[in-house]
């Protein structure tokens, strides 16, 4: 059986809102990332309360995106957060 994963921030990030668009800072490795709207929406929904499952669930509701786009960009989006290290997961 496959145990959820729970998605959580990286407490060193600091975040940049503006007109729609955040940036993501780590000052460990200098990275950043610019993110729209949807972005902004899954990286607060990072709490490590919610499953992967239950955010694409909250982003479906949100913004109307069909289930299997939804599924394959927030995979591709968690695993670039995931490997530039502003998110860690939880199981």
């Amino acid at each position: 059986m496959t145990k959820k994963k729970y998605p959580v921030k990286s407490p060193d990030i600091v975040v940049r809102e503006e007109n729609g668009e955040a940036l993501l800072f780590n000052p460990k490795d200098g990275k950043l990332i610019c993110v729209n709207k949807t972005g902004i929406f899954i990286w607060k929904n990072c709490d490590g309360a919610r499953s992967l499952e239950d955010i694409i669930k909250q982003l479906i509701n949100k913004y109307d995106v069909p289930l299997s786009c939804a599924e394959k960009d927030c995979a591709k989006y968690f695993m670039e957060l995931k490997q530039m290290g502003f998110i860690g997961e939880k199981v």
